[in-house]
């Protein structure tokens, strides 16, 4: 085996040279990287047009925080009525209770009346 290390040195060597020969000669990149005047033109529009996409997209997002921190105020404000309010029928006496669901029904009795259901109202 010590007599033959140098040709198959030289077979591997020769391989590796034909190897490189041919896909020197035969392998094209899709892409060599080389651009032209034009190519640059048309990147930079493509980039210039990202950036006002961009701004746009931005401009939009701050209008929506800006409605979402409106509605946020809005709902702790009902969050604070509906508290308040909460606390004020809680509290009422029973007495009071009976001249508000009195006054309502006589304030809305047409419209209960007048429902789909009216039938069952009269029967009541």
């Amino acid at each position: 085996m010590s007599k033959y290390w140098v040709f198959c040195s030289l077979v591997a060597l020769v391989c590796i040279v034909v190897t490189i020969v041919l896909m020197n000669e035969f392998y094209v990149p899709k892409d060599k990287g080389l651009r032209t005047e034009e190519e640059y033109k048309e990147l930079v529009q493509d980039i210039d047009s990202l950036s006002s996409h961009i701004n746009n997209i931005t401009k939009e997002r701050d209008s929506l925080f800006t409605v979402i921190d409106t509605a946020k105020a809005k709902v702790v404000i009902i969050e604070k009525k509906y508290e308040k309010d909460y606390i004020d029928i809680t509290n009422q006496s029973i007495r009071d209770d009976i001249e508000f669901f009195s006054n309502y029904i006589s304030q809305n009795d047409a419209r209960l009346s007048n429902s789909n259901n009216s039938s069952s109202v009269k029967e009541n």
